[in-house]
């Protein structure tokens, strides 16, 4: 429910709440995850100081800095145009190291 390409739920209490972008909501093994929430979990390690969290099946990537628009939003279509690069770590092939940006 929400405005086109928006999900929002509607609390016990009837108030109705953001969640996330439909275009963003990653499915993890039959479940809808908010990549917010997968970005709040990662945003939590120490090392970490930016994240963005889009669908793509198991890849994890590492950037320098993040693309930004003007007002500090992050430009995801950016990071998806990249595809995978040579930083690129596919946790399906857990015999490939990660590898990171030296």
């Amino acid at each position: 429910m929400g405005v086109a390409g928006e999900l929002v739920v509607r609390d016990a209490d009837g108030l109705f709440r953001f969640v996330d972008r439909t275009k963003e909501v990653i499915q993890w093994r039959g479940e809808n995850v908010s990549s917010q929430e997968v970005e709040s979990v990662v945003h939590s390690h120490p090392a970490v100081a930016d994240a963005a969290a889009f669908p793509v099946p198991r890849c994890i990537d590492t950037v320098r800095e993040l693309p930004l628009t003007e007002t500090g939003k992050v430009r995801k279509g950016v990071l998806r145009e990249r595809g995978v690069t040579a930083t690129t770590w596919d946790r399906s092939t857990p015999s490939t190291p990660a590898r990171h940006l030296t």
